[in-house]
């Protein structure tokens, strides 16, 4: 990957650090939810995004096996979508979260495929 240039010359590290970014305001957008940290000051290709609080990440409890009714196993099982989910206590609830990720080969309609996924989701809760 040292050799590796986008198509608008980037090094990969570069278009990584700011596909993530793109993905994860696009993300934010789309589901109305505010960033989970300062991800101007985060210059890695991964992080967390908040999901909207309508969704019930009850069965998404991070180190415990999902279940078929979790946000996770729905991902995946119904639209193809690998994701790493996880329900956090915060307060009297629970706050979910995803980890995204940028590759030299994620593309725009990976990161479309979970954002309307969650929002097929959401209307059905």
């Amino acid at each position: 990957l040292d050799d590796w240039r986008s198509v608008d010359g980037r090094t990969a590290m570069e278009h990584n650090r700011l596909g993530y970014r793109a993905a994860a305001a696009e993300l934010r957008e789309a589901w109305g939810v505010g960033p989970a940290y300062d991800e101007e000051a985060c210059t890695a290709c991964m992080g967390m995004v908040r999901l909207p609080p309508n969704l019930d990440m009850s069965l998404d409890a991070p180190g415990k096996p999902s279940t078929p009714q979790s946000v996770r196993s729905r991902l995946r099982d119904r639209f193809g979508v690998e994701a790493a989910v996880g329900g956090f206590p915060v307060g009297d609830g629970i706050e979910g979260f995803v980890r995204l990720s940028h590759a030299v080969y994620t593309s725009d309609e990976d990161v479309a495929r979970l954002r309307d996924a969650v929002l097929v989701l959401l209307r059905e809760e």
